[in-house]
């Protein structure tokens, strides 16, 4: 399958792929958050209320910057694996081009008469 698909498939899979785990990466963050790990540790290690407004708005911020970078980086990947995807499977329809017509030609050795009701079918 390496062969057929080609040098150039195989790097839209590697940066793909990067691009998922990137995306699962500020996602695995996303999730921190959701616990509140983080924020209870910035806001336990926080002495004044004013450090705590700060540290949580900045936490925020940074949570948004994570959901946009898992976001971008997940609908990249996507793409990349849907352009994959599709050529692989024209690949893979070229491989059954070619073999159904040789099985047409040699059809059409054996016994003129099933050949034209095969092209009518196609």
């Amino acid at each position: 399958l390496i062969f057929t698909i080609g040098l150039d498939t195989l790097k839209i899979i590697f940066v793909g792929e990067f691009f998922i785990l990137l995306a699962d990466f500020f996602q695995f963050f996303l999730h921190l958050g959701a616990l509140g790990v983080l924020r209870f540790l910035l806001l336990h290690c926080a002495h004044n209320h004013l450090t705590c407004l700060f540290l949580q708005i900045s936490l925020k911020l940074l949570f948004l910057f994570f959901e946009l970078f898992y976001l971008f980086f997940g609908l990249l990947g996507a793409m990349l694996r849907f352009e994959l995807a599709r050529d692989v499977v024209k690949g893979l329809e070229e491989c059954v081009k070619v073999h159904f017509f040789f099985l047409l030609a040699e059809v059409g050795k054996s016994n003129r008469v099933i050949l034209p009701i095969i092209c009518d079918v196609l």
